[in-house]
């Protein structure tokens, strides 16, 4: 009810709705604009896209997955990216993986996961969504500035065959290795009908042969098996992998947004897990519709992206946000 208050209130008093957000500084790109099948970003393109790092054991720190900017203080990231036993850091304004000394990046230490904390329940992956809270806030640049957040739902649900962009520094390929530079796709939304009737029993998850929920076999690659990663076989006849058969059968959920061309071609992948995806809203400000979080394969026939609906989840997100 307040935000609606003051939506009125700055209409009555002329002001300009994209001005009087902050986080409107980050606009959408031109279309047309063409991470698998997409185009390299331009630097400071997407200046809400952060790269989230585990550090490993040998000091060095690694990227894991996406995130988002949506404050100073806090970024928005996929529950599961999260892993207990590690520690994390995020990189803003960065263009180049491991380009860390450019003017434009900035590091901050994760201080907190907020995980949803029906993460996984009543299905595996539902909820698929956390907040990060920084250890010290970011400072506002033209290469470092939060992404708008949507109404909550029903009123910024997205409609089907709508664009929405997609940026990340994921493989460009299934199986690939992670792109050095910072890539973007645009893909349009499939309604969750279609998705359902594309999406059958062949279970789900980024990884056909190593799928353990989004970035285990990118770590494993950079570092040389510090971590386990289950063989395709293990994982299907682990209780986990069970339960993501069964999920898959259960069909897409309504709090899930699927995004991608039926025929496949471009598409989200491996190490863009908890990124964004960011849409034009009615005030021309680029509004995080989704947050990346599975599918099967990357750019697969019949088998789109799925996403973590943002809309669903405003009044979630805000009360993390609150000290």
């Amino acid at each position: 009810m307040l935000r609606v208050a003051w939506v009125v209130a700055l209409l009555a008093g002329g002001v300009n709705l994209a001005e009087a957000r902050e986080c409107c500084r980050s606009r959408m790109p031109s279309r047309p604009t063409r991470i698998v099948g997409g185009r390299e970003a331009r630097r400071r393109e997407f200046p809400w896209q952060v790269s989230l790092q585990m550090a490993g054991s040998s000091g060095r720190w690694f990227h894991v997955c996406g995130a988002s900017v949506i404050d100073p203080k806090y970024v928005l990231t996929a529950a599961h990216c999260y892993n207990s036993r590690s520690s994390y850091r995020v990189v803003a304004g960065m263009f180049s993986q491991g380009d860390t000394t450019h003017e434009d990046v900035q590091i901050a230490p994760v201080s907190k996961f907020h995980i949803h904390e029906s993460y996984n329940r009543p299905k595996p992956l539902m909820n698929d969504i956390a907040v990060i809270t920084l250890e010290k806030p970011l400072k506002m640049t033209d290469a470092v500035n939060p992404v708008c957040l949507p109404p909550p739902a029903p009123a910024a649900l997205m409609q089907p065959n709508s664009i929405i962009t997609v940026s990340g520094w994921g493989t460009t390929r299934e199986g690939g290795r992670s792109s050095k530079n910072l890539m973007a796709v645009d893909v349009p939304v499939i309604s969750d009908e279609n998705c359902n009737r594309m999406y059958n029993d062949r279970g789900s998850g980024f990884f056909p042969t190593n799928p353990i929920l989004g970035f285990l076999e990118v770590i494993q690659s950079l570092t040389g098996n510090m971590l386990p990663v289950w063989s395709s076989s293990e994982f299907n006849a682990s209780e986990v992998g069970a339960s993501l058969t069964k999920a898959s059968n259960d069909r897409i959920q309504p709090t899930m947004l699927c995004a991608g061309y039926e025929e496949g071609r471009k598409d989200s992948c491996q190490g863009d897990s908890g990124g964004p995806a960011v849409a034009n809203s009615t005030d021309g400000c680029a509004e995080q519709t989704g947050v990346v979080s599975w599918g099967m394969g990357c750019a697969r026939k019949g088998k789109p992206g799925v996403y973590t609906e943002v809309a669903y989840y405003i009044d979630w997100i805000e009360k993390q946000m609150k000290p």
